[in-house]
């Protein structure tokens, strides 16, 4: 969810990853969206789909932006690059921390990384169409990419609509309340 805790992030049919209001939680199967995620060793690796994320290197590597990706493996288009990602708090990194040594009640937020362990932002962007989601991008850079993608320039390259505001995105693990689970290190796939 984002640090406000007013949208959660979901996986859509149309493979784009969009903000939903967590009032509307209740309506993300009639939009064919998904909720869940699967983490491995402190790594959101894919959906509750098994479907992996990604990102278009052909825009990253001339733009510093893509659009965030999520899609079956055999699907995956050649220039895309696989992306993890990956939990931090104020106090540690989980790339080389033990989550387990978490401090209680500290929240965990996410950074994306890929396979060359490059760093990069979530941006997430509104449209000027309403019926539209917000939808997540990376970024090299969140304030030059959270601009860039703003322009009209890349409606056809990467944004696919005009953009009415774009900012990087904090977001982090649910916890506790409204029916989200309390994140546990040391649950199994039972719980």
């Amino acid at each position: 969810m984002d640090s406000e805790e007013k949208y959660i992030l979901t996986s859509c049919a149309d493979e784009n990853i969009y903000l939903e209001d967590i009032a509307l939680n209740t309506t993300l199967q009639q939009k064919s969206c998904a909720s869940n995620w699967q983490e491995v060793d402190g790594s959101v690796v894919a959906d509750g789909l098994d479907r992996i994320l990604h990102y278009y290197n052909n825009t990253m590597s001339k733009l510093g932006v893509s659009r965030l990706r999520i899609s079956n493996e055999k699907d995956i288009p050649l220039e895309s690059v696989y992306v993890n990602l990956f939990g931090f708090n104020d106090q540690t990194d989980a790339r080389d921390d033990d989550m387990n040594d978490n401090p209680a009640g500290a929240e965990i937020y996410y950074l994306a990384y890929d396979e060359d362990d490059n760093t990069l932002y979530p941006i997430a962007c509104s449209f000027e169409d309403a019926s539209t989601g917000p939808k997540l991008f990376l970024a090299k850079d969140p304030e030059a990419g959270a601009q860039l993608l703003a322009s009209e320039d890349l409606i056809p390259i990467v944004t696919a609509g005009k953009v009415s505001e774009c900012h990087a995105l904090d977001f982090k693990q649910p916890y506790g309340e409204d029916g989200y689970e309390a994140w546990n290190p040391d649950a199994t796939e039972e719980d």
